[in-house]
C-alpha cells in the first residue's frame, strides 16, 4: 500500500502524566499509521524490569516498597528516599534494563525492519518515577539519565498536556492511586520544558488535538 504519510521519524514517544490522554492519542495514531500501510509496534516502556527484579524484591523485605490497597487494587509505593544507596542503584539497574529492551525492542526493528515504534510512555516517565522515589527532582540532571536519553536521539517526542483540574475531572481516582500525584505534575511542567519536547495542549475536541499530533510527527 502507498503510504500517504511521510514521518520525520519511525520512533515516535509520547509522553505524560496518567489522565492526560496520551494512550488515546497513541492509539489513534496507531490506528492511522496502519491505515496508511505502515506496520507499527504500540510499545508500553515504562517498568522495564529484568536486573532491578531482585532489588526490587529485596525492597520490599527492608519496608522500603509499601503495598497498599487502594479502592481494592494493590498499589506499588517505592520509598527510596529512605536509602540513597539503594536510589542509586534502582536507578542504574533499571536504566540498564530499559536499555536491554530498547535494544531488542525499538533498536534491532528499526534498523532491519520498516517498522514505525509508538512508545506510551518510554525514558522521560522513567526517570518521573525516579524522581518521586527519591524524593528528588535532580534526577534529570544526573549522569544516568543523560546516557539513557541517547536512547531517545532520534525520536519524535511529543508530551501531552492537560491542567490538573481538568484531569481529576476526566479521571478523578488517578490521585487514590498516585500518592504523590501533585509532585507527580510539576515534574511533568518540568519535563513540558525541555527544548526537545513538543508539547500538545490536550484542552480541546479531541480530532483537533489529534491533527496537532499529525502536524508533530508528519514530515
Amino acid at each position: 500500500m502507498l503510504k500517504s504519510m511521510k514521518l520525520k521519524s519511525r520512533f515516535i514517544c509520547f509522553i505524560g502524566i496518567d489522565g492526560s490522554g496520551k494512550s488515546t492519542l497513541a492509539e489513534m495514531l496507531c490506528e492511522d499509521l496502519r491505515t496508511n500501510g505502515y506496520s507499527v509496534d504500540y510499545l508500553w516502556l515504562r517498568m522495564n524490569y529484568l536486573f532491578t527484579k531482585p532489588v526490587l524484591l529485596l525492597c520490599r523485605i527492608l519496608g522500603l516498597t509499601r503495598r497498599p490497597i487502594v479502592n481494592g487494587r494493590k498499589i506499588s509505593v517505592h520509598e527510596f528516599h529512605r536509602s540513597k544507596f539503594i536510589a542509586n542503584v534502582v536507578q542504574v539497574l533499571h536504566s540498564f534494563d530499559t536499555f536491554l529492551h530498547f535494544v531488542v525492542r525499538i533498536y534491532f526493528p528499526l534498523k532491519f525492519t520498516k517498522k514505525v515504534i509508538v512508545c506510551d510512555r518510554f525514558i522521560y516517565d522513567v526517570f518521573a518515577d525516579f524522581a518521586i522515589e527519591a524524593k528528588n527532582k535532580n534526577v534529570f540532571s544526573k549522569r544516568v539519565f543523560k546516557m539513557a536519553n541517547k536512547m531517545t536521539k532520534n525520536a519524535t517526542l511529543l508530551i501531552i498536556k492537560v491542567p490538573k483540574e481538568e484531569i481529576l475531572k476526566r479521571k478523578p481516582d488517578v490521585i487514590d492511586y498516585d500518592l504523590d500525584y501533585d509532585l507527580r505534575y510539576n515534574l511533568y511542567e518540568d519535563i513540558a520544558s525541555f527544548k526537545e519536547m513538543n508539547v500538545v495542549d490536550n484542552t480541546i475536541e479531541l480530532a483537533e488535538v489529534y491533527q496537532k499530533v499529525k502536524r508533530v510527527v508528519v514530515a
